[in-house]
Parts: C-alpha cells; sequence; structure tokens
C-alpha cells in the first residue's frame, strides 16, 4: 500500500471521528458518516488531480502530481451540496466540515515531504533547504487547533472556510518566493492562486459579517 493510500485513510479516519463527534448538530445518522467521510476525501483527492491537469496538462496525471488549490477552490462547491442534503444552513456545513478538509490537504503536504517533491529552495547557497513544506504542516496544526476550539464552543458562525482561504493564500503567497518551482521569474502560478484565494476569502468573509449583523 502506498503511502498516500495510508495517509488518505488516516484522512477518512479523522474525518469520520469529527462527524461522529458533531452528530449532535447534524441531522446525518450515525451509519451515514463513513460514507460522508470518504465521499468528502474522495472528492478532495479528485479536486487536487484535476486542478493539477488544469494547470499542467496531460503528463501531470501520468506522475501523481496534485494542486493543493484544487481543494482551496472546489470543495466549497460539496460543502454547499452538503448543506442542501442535510438541510442545514450552508455556513454551518462550511465550519464544521473545514475542519475535516485541513487535515486532508495536511496529509497531502506530509505526503509530499516524503516524497521528496514541492520543495524550498537552498537556504543562501547552504546545503540546506527551507522548509516550506513543514512550515504549512505547522500552519495547518495550528489552523485546525483554533478552528476546533471555536467550534466546539459554538463561536462560528460561518467565518472559517472564509479565514481558511485569506490565511492560507497569504502564506503560501509568501512560501512560494522561497520554492522550487517549474516557471521562472518572480512571480510563480501559485502566487496568482493565491492572490484570487485572499480576494474571494475577504468576498466571503465580508457576505458573512453582513449577514451575522442583519441576523440572517
Amino acid at each position: 500500500m502506498s503511502v498516500f493510500i495510508i495517509l488518505m485513510s488516516l484522512s477518512t479516519l479523522f474525518m469520520s471521528v469529527w462527524l461522529y463527534l458533531m452528530r449532535d448538530r447534524f441531522s446525518y445518522k450515525t451509519y451515514a458518516i463513513i460514507p460522508l467521510a470518504i465521499l468528502h476525501v474522495v472528492y478532495g483527492v479528485v479536486s487536487v488531480r484535476i486542478f493539477a491537469f488544469a494547470e499542467k496538462g496531460f503528463h501531470s496525471v501520468n506522475k501523481g502530481a496534485m494542486s493543493l488549490f484544487g481543494a482551496v477552490f472546489l470543495l466549497p462547491l460539496l460543502f454547499y451540496i452538503d448543506s442542501r442534503i442535510l438541510k442545514c444552513k450552508p455556513q454551518k456545513v462550511f465550519d464544521f466540515f473545514t475542519v475535516g478538509m485541513i487535515f486532508s490537504v495536511l496529509c497531502a503536504r506530509i505526503n509530499c515531504i516524503i516524497a521528496g517533491c514541492c520543495k524550498g529552495i537552498m537556504f543562501f547557497g547552504t546545503e540546506h533547504r527551507w522548509p516550506t513544506r513543514e512550515i504549512e504542516v505547522i500552519f495547518y496544526l495550528i489552523l485546525m487547533e483554533i478552528f476546533v476550539y471555536r467550534i466546539r464552543k459554538d463561536k462560528t458562525k460561518g467565518e472559517i472556510y472564509p479565514v481558511y482561504m485569506i490565511s492560507y493564500g497569504v502564506l503560501r503567497f509568501i512560501l512560494e518566493f522561497i520554492r522550487e518551482s517549474d516557471q521562472t521569474g518572480i512571480f510563480h502560478r501559485a502566487h496568482y492562486w493565491s492572490a484570487l484565494s485572499v480576494l474571494i476569502g475577504v468576498v466571503a468573509l465580508l457576505v458573512v459579517k453582513k449577514r451575522d449583523y442583519k441576523g440572517v
């Protein structure tokens, strides 16, 4: 069994446990938890593959390339569908399911460390590289800790995903300057995706705050 499959299985397990802990806040039955978890992990994997294909073409599929921006931009569609199926407010679904999504991309980045891809550039001409992947893993862990605490304390009102988009966009924009890339020039493709992630996140956050202010 490949490392990636093991990590995605771990992600499915985490999602299942998280959904079980949150079961009293949704209308889904206990037997639906595992299928839901599997659906989200599989959709996440497909989304990062699709985005890599859109960026680099057919050869990326054979090489198993992934782009985590696929999860950032495409998972909201599944979350919205979840809200319709579960008959819940979209902001509630986005808050809860984002935690599982972050754990999945954390596992994907750990896979990068093990596979030796997505490396940082050499640190000022030394034999050491910038720990870009490790920084992302730490970022995800901190973000999850904050989000889980706020969700358990019932302090969220739909802002979790927009905050994730903004914070990840900012972090990735900075890290991209010290990451290896197949592109030349100061700005890489990921810089533009990062900027778009921040822009969409800011707009979404303003909409959420406006709705909260109006009590919608």
